[in-house]
C-alpha cells in the first residue's frame, strides 16, 4: 500500500503564560493556542476534511495537540501523539529560557551544517538524530492510506529532503499561520 502523507503546521500559539512563569526548556511547549490560532484552525478545517486523513499524528506540544483536537471535531480520524515528533532539542541540558536562547543555539547548529564535526560533540540535537526520529515515525505509519502529520520539525525540512523516498511539497492551504502541505 502506498501512503499519502500530509504535513500540518500548527496554528498560532500564545506564549504569554509560559513567559510569565519563566518556564525553561520544553516548558515553552506548554503554550496553548491563541484566540487567533483557534480561529485559524477552524478556517482550515474544511480543507483538512477534503484530504480525509485516516490518522492524525501530532507532536507532544500543547499547540499541536490543541490544533488537532479542534480539527477532530470536523473529522472521523484516529489521533496519536508521538513523542519523537517533538521539536529540535537545542540543548540536552534543557536550560534554554526563551526564543532568543534557541535562536542563538540555532545559529551554531546552522554554522555546523547541523552535524557535529569530528570529536567536537555539541549540546544540541544533530540533523542526523532528527532525521532518524522522523523517518522511523513515517515508516511506522506506512500501513495507513492517508496520514496527516503535525510537526514543525518536518515542515522545517530537516527530515524531508533526506527521506530516500520520492516526494513533493505542495501547499494545499494557507491561512497566514496554519497550513497543509501535500508531502508525497
Amino acid at each position: 500500500m502506498s501512503t499519502k502523507y500530509y504535513l500540518l503546521r500548527h496554528a498560532e500559539a500564545d506564549y504569554t503564560r509560559p513567559s510569565e512563569v519563566k518556564t525553561k526548556g520544553w516548558g515553552l511547549d506548554l503554550a496553548p493556542l491563541s484566540k487567533k490560532g483557534r480561529k485559524q484552525v477552524e478556517n482550515i478545517a474544511a480543507d483538512v476534511h477534503k484530504i480525509s486523513p485516516e490518522i492524525i499524528i501530532t507532536s507532544p506540544t500543547t499547540r499541536t495537540m490543541e490544533t488537532t483536537l479542534i480539527l477532530l471535531q470536523h473529522l472521523d480520524a484516529e489521533f496519536r501523539v508521538e513523542f519523537d515528533l517533538h521539536e529540535w532539542i537545542p540543548g540536552f541540558d534543557f536550560e534554554w529560557r526563551n526564543i532568543d536562547d534557541i535562536y542563538r543555539i540555532e545559529k551554531e547548529f546552522e554554522a555546523f551544517g547541523g552535524e557535529y564535526r569530528g570529536d567536537d560533540e555539541k549540546n544540541w540535537e544533530s540533523l542526523s538524530m532528527i532525521r532518524m526520529r522522523g523517518t522511523t515515525i513515517l515508516d511506522y505509519y506506512s500501513d495507513y492510506s492517508t496520514v496527516l502529520l503535525e510537526s514543525r520539525q518536518l515542515q522545517n525540512e530537516l527530515i524531508c529532503p533526506h527521506l530516500n523516498k520520492p516526494f513533493t511539497i505542495t501547499t494545499l492551504t494557507n491561512s497566514d499561520f496554519c497550513w497543509i502541505w501535500d508531502m508525497m
